[in-house]
């Protein structure tokens, strides 16, 4: 399975238990699993997001996009306008 992936399949584990105020933890877990690598957990971000668009009843794949963009922004970096979900439809 790819990297990318198995950090979608984590954040989805982790959105459906982590608290808003865990996301510094989950941040550190999520960073690990991508091996340190931003450019997997936005990648990760991106596999979600697609997800989502083609079936955008999934909750899980919502909350899953959710908390990785809380993660991304955590770390650093603001995700895009284009790069947002829209939540309209959770």
């Amino acid at each position: 399975m790819e990297r990318a992936q198995r950090v979608l399949d984590e954040s989805s584990a982790l959105a459906a238990t982590a608290g808003p105020r865990e996301v510094a933890d989950v941040a550190a877990h999520l960073l690990r699993s991508a091996g340190h690598d931003d450019t997997t957990l936005r990648h990760a971000l991106r596999i979600g997001r697609s997800r989502l668009h083609r079936d955008p009843g999934d909750r899980a794949a919502g909350r899953a996009v959710e908390l990785l963009e809380s993660v991304v922004a955590f770390l650093g970096r603001k995700p895009r306008r284009d790069e947002l979900a829209d939540t309209s439809r959770r």
